[in-house]
């Protein structure tokens, strides 16, 4: 799927090359020739990235970077401030205001191919994040005073999971659980509580302090069932 980024400049030359560049590498390009224009861009449709220059009059690029923050739909997105400035304090200053990368001025196509993978790799993880995938599995469990418990997985994140139970669990109870991922010789273990209840027989359980390696077999999982 290709990537939609907003490209964001005062410049109309630069804009244009910018935009020229990005197509060339897959991307689906907005192109906006003022900040205000952008951010109302970004109120009424979803991206993967923006490409935002830092001087501009009306607006610099920190200012609109705040701004994005500060978006429903695109809070979450990588941002890239392009600028002909390179000093570290400005580095600085565009990290604070929620900035990802930065694009020095005049662009190399290296560089920005470069970012463009980035982006799409940040773009995934965030998706994968928050995904759930269908998976029906056992999963044991035991809870903090010993009771071995047989639970039913229903579906799968990176942050936690959902599963049947004939026993009910209450809010905030404490479980360690042993799970069993296709493809994997030896069962992952993870310690979990419960921050929901779903009807009469299902429970959300939230992952906590799990080893990033485990988490790392989890969110491969997930991405070879979404791609499927």
């Amino acid at each position: 799927m290709k990537p939609r980024l907003l490209a964001v400049d005062d410049e109309v030359a630069v804009l244009e090359m910018l935009g020229t560049m990005l197509r060339a590498e897959g991307a689906q390009v907005t192109e906006c020739r003022s900040p205000q224009e952008g951010l109302e861009r970004l109120k009424g449709h979803c991206f993967d990235g923006a490409f935002v220059d830092f001087n501009m009059p009306s607006m610099n690029g920190l200012e609109f970077v705040r701004r994005a923050r500060e978006s429903d739909l695109n809070r979450r997105i990588p941002l890239v401030l392009t600028t002909a400035l390179h000093h570290s304090e400005l580095m600085r200053e565009g990290l604070r205001a929620g900035a990802n990368f930065f694009l020095a001025k005049p662009i190399v196509e290296e560089r920005l191919q470069n970012l463009v993978q980035v982006i799409q790799g940040t773009m995934q993880r965030e998706k994968v994040r928050y995904l759930r995938v269908p998976f029906r599995s056992i999963v044991h469990g035991e809870s903090t005073d010993g009771e071995k418990l047989r639970l039913i997985s229903v579906n799968l994140a990176e942050t936690g999971i959902l599963v049947q139970t004939i026993r009910r669990l209450e809010l905030g109870q404490r479980l360690h659980l042993e799970l069993n991922l296709p493809g994997n010789l030896e069962p992952i273990h993870l310690p979990a509580h419960v921050v929901r209840q779903q009807g009469n027989d299902q429970v959300a359980l939230h992952f906590d302090d799990a080893r990033e390696g485990d988490i790392e077999l989890i969110r491969r999982f997930m991405i070879g069932s979404w791609r499927v």
